[in-house]
């Protein structure tokens, strides 16, 4: 809700910011701490969305290459 997203597993890539409009997912990053350091939009369409789990994946994307993370249980 507060629009913070937080990369799992890259350390160096970092999130500015995250949008949704209609069924798409923008993310704006930038990589800190290495020699390339690049900055841009991640662009995923959002395939489910419920109040336990979100599945995306880029435009065009076959089954097998949708990413599903689920919430943590608290």
């Amino acid at each position: 809700d507060n629009g913070v997203a937080t990369s799992l597993n890259i350390h160096t890539l970092q999130y500015d910011k995250w949008m949704v409009a209609k069924d798409t997912l923008f993310m704006w990053y930038h990589s800190e701490g290495v020699k390339q350091q690049s900055s841009g939009i991640d662009t995923m369409l959002i395939q489910k969305l419920d109040s336990n789990s979100l599945t995306i994946g880029p435009p065009n994307a076959k089954p097998e290459n949708l990413e599903t993370y689920s919430k943590e249980k608290q």
